[in-house]
């Protein structure tokens, strides 16, 4: 038996990006479209972090993962 969905938010099991920033105690990490990705894999071994946004003129210009 099907139960029809009433909301947008029960089809998507996930949480919001909101809710996952407001979880986060830890400052956001960035690194420049100049840096290399030796320097950006370094910084996220020293900080022991998985993603890194990377900002060009204080704009999100993309995102380094360790999942690829």
């Amino acid at each position: 038996m099907r139960i029809p969905l009433t909301s947008m938010e029960q089809s998507m099991p996930f949480r919001t990006a909101q809710e996952l920033i407001a979880k986060n105690k830890k400052p956001l990490e960035s690194v420049t479209p100049n840096m290399t990705v030796l320097v950006a894999l370094q910084m996220m071994a020293e900080k022991n972090i998985r993603f890194l946004t990377v900002i060009e003129n204080g704009k999100l210009a993309g995102v380094l993962s360790e999942r690829g």
